[in-house]
């Protein structure tokens, strides 16, 4: 099953996601992104990743040129 088709994510899912490396991902979700451990395993809701996501994206600036 693809990341995208989940609604629980787990550390590696969330890698994959953002495209980082799975320890990336658990410091993110430990300092950002709400999470359930489980069994020492963290989880994510896809809701909330996308929060994080949106949260996270640069706003344009008109400065600079």
């Amino acid at each position: 099953m693809q990341p995208q088709d989940k609604e629980h994510l787990s550390a590696a899912d969330v890698a994959t996601v953002l495209g980082i490396s799975t320890s990336t991902a658990r410091l993110i979700i430990i300092s950002y992104i709400p999470h359930l451990k489980i069994g020492g395993k963290f989880r994510v809701s896809r809701a909330d990743l996308d929060a994080y996501i949106e949260k996270s994206k640069k706003q344009p600036t008109t400065k600079g040129w």
